[in-house]
């Protein structure tokens, strides 16, 4: 699991586009954030599963936002998973 900060301000909107192979197009300029691989060793148990929600949450009180990630388990009806929680405080750079 990776986060990629995307700035598509000068990529060409292709929602038109049946078919990107067959236009000139100007793709979205994507920068790796964050790479979970980073931190798995520090995790409960070592998972990173099946992150399927994402928000900001509170300002810290040093004034820096947080991102939160929430995944569930599916029941574990496709194998181990499990519920997970990952709070991260960011620090944006302009």
């Amino acid at each position: 699991m990776r986060i990629f900060d995307v700035d598509a301000r000068n990529a060409t909107n292709t929602l038109g586009a049946d078919n990107l192979r067959k236009i000139d197009y100007i793709a979205a300029k994507k920068t790796l954030v964050f790479d979970f691989k980073s931190i798995r060793k520090d995790l409960k148990e070592q998972i990173i599963d099946n992150l399927e929600s994402i928000t900001f949450g509170p300002d810290l009180p040093n004034g820096n936002k947080t991102l939160l990630l929430a995944s569930d388990n599916n029941f574990n009806s496709l194998g181990r998973q499990i519920s997970q929680i990952i709070l991260m405080e960011l620090i944006i750079k302009n």
